[in-house]
């Protein structure tokens, strides 16, 4: 194989001046403003002001992380039908160093936000210190009163009265439950969290910035080791993506009940990501070609492409959604149900809010966009795809939402749940719109440009 591309392309640059060229900026602002709100919220409630932060750092982290799949994925396989899709994947995919600053935020409340650490980490200890305290007294109570008043009758009837076997349970309850935190403090202590997040920031940044540098370095010189080396590095890098994310989702998400896990967790993230990607490539390539931009280089065989991607994904998050349902349903072991349980309550008297937005997701977010977009026609059409596409995001952010605040407690939206959301998708956007600026939109000199210039479908 040659060292250089000998047939290339012509670069394709936004026009000066136009909305596109400026979208950094408008999301920067949205960002600024959403900052300010934030750091209000903080101020009169940082513990809420956490769940929060959670639920927006999330939302934009599951869209990046799908980008950087689909981005290394194309090199893994050598695609040539999406050479000209995947620099928007690239772009989107470069928001992810943004994360660094994103994170911060979550590792200075994580305190208020973790059960298990910091201010509250020493909860679990002491209610099984409190429960022993509280147990011992009782027995030596009742044993004063059992030889105060000359026998045993009196102390019997007072620990079978239905508050004091309540309060027995109650006290036993908080025991075990001390119990199982404690057992997993090997993993879920401060020093691992904050190292562990280090890390995964930094995975995720390093393999962001050199992907989109040998798509930048390859337009600029056409040597065609740097799409070789991307190629090398993908096999790793898709190990590492799988690691640190399921971990940080461990970390981030998972522990915020400590006593709930599921083995399916990661696999759920990973399909949630690809779904918001795709949504969100499909509305910046419909946005584009709108602008009478990329109308030729993306075509609708293109556009087509990526909606089947989108509507295989959405199936697989059903399926997996679903999986993990029914498992832990059909188990019935007590540390997995308690994560449907929040949500999904027949108490009568209960506050039945959560199990509202439970039925919501399942309409919403499959069995509406799935009709939708079974039809080929709709994959192909550039004016209903994307609204397949902004249903599909919209449930997204109702899904992180849905994951995470119900740990904080019963539904009640708050300003600062916008102001979260604002300051982070304003802040990763616009950082990853910035390269709209300064690159091609196209990766100009990739030694497939040529069929993917030409693809057709089979």
């Amino acid at each position: 194989m040659a060292s250089t591309h000998e047939h290339t392309v012509s670069e394709i640059r936004l026009p000066e001046g136009s909305a596109w060229h400026k979208a950094w900026q408008y999301f920067l602002a949205v960002g600024a403003v959403g900052l300010a709100g934030s750091a209000f919220g903080y101020h009169s409630d940082p513990k809420r002001f956490g769940f929060a932060w959670v639920f927006a750092l999330t939302t934009v982290l599951m869209i990046g992380l799908g980008s950087l799949f689909f981005v290394v994925v194309q090199h893994v396989v050598g695609a040539y039908w999406s050479v000209t899709v995947r620099r928007i994947a690239e772009m989107v995919m470069s928001g992810l160093p943004s994360i660094v600053v994103l994170v911060i935020p979550l590792l200075v409340v994580a305190p208020r936000v973790y059960s298990w650490m910091g201010e509250h980490g020493e909860h679990g200890e002491h209610a099984a210190a409190a429960t022993h305290t509280e147990h011992g007294g009782t027995a030596h109570d009742h044993g004063g009163t059992a030889h105060d008043h000359g026998g045993a009758a009196h102390d019997h009837a007072d620990v079978s009265s239905p508050v004091a076997l309540a309060h027995a349970e109650h006290e036993a309850e908080e025991a075990l439950e001390a119990g199982i935190v404690d057992g997993k403090k090997a993993y879920l202590n401060k020093g691992g969290f904050y190292g562990r997040a280090a890390g995964y920031v930094a995975v995720w940044s390093v393999l962001a910035l050199l992907y989109m540098r040998w798509s930048i370095k390859q337009d600029e010189d056409g040597d065609l080791a740097h799409t070789n080396a991307a190629r090398s590095l993908a096999p790793i890098a898709l190990i590492l993506f799988g690691l640190t994310l399921t971990f940080a989702g461990i970390d981030w998400l998972m522990s915020l009940d400590p006593l709930w896990y599921s083995t399916i967790f990661g696999v759920y993230l990973f399909a949630m990501g690809m779904v918001s990607f795709f949504a969100t490539l499909i509305l910046l390539i419909t946005g584009l070609r709108a602008s009478g931009i990329l109308v030729k280089e993306i075509s609708v065989e293109h556009l087509h492409d990526v909606g089947k991607f989108q509507f295989g994904f959405l199936s697989f998050w059903a399926y997996i959604a679903f999986s993990q349902f029914f498992l832990i349903y059909y188990a019935s072991i007590p540390e997995e149900v308690t994560f449907f349980h929040k949500r999904w309550t027949l108490d009568p008297g209960a506050d039945h809010a959560w199990a509202k937005v439970t039925v919501v997701l399942i309409a919403l977010h499959f069995i509406v966009p799935f009709i939708f977009m079974m039809s080929r026609n709709i994959k192909r059409n550039t004016s209903l795809l994307p609204v397949g596409a902004v249903l599909l995001l919209a449930t997204h952010v109702i899904e992180v939402y849905w994951i995470v605040l119900p740990n904080f407690g019963d539904l009640s939206p708050a300003l600062v749940d916008v102001s979260a959301l604002l300051a982070c998708v304003g802040i990763f956007f616009g950082v990853g719109l910035k390269s709209l600026t300064v690159h091609s939109l196209i990766a100009a000199k990739d030694p497939r440009i040529e069929r993917a210039l030409s693809f057709e479908q089979v």
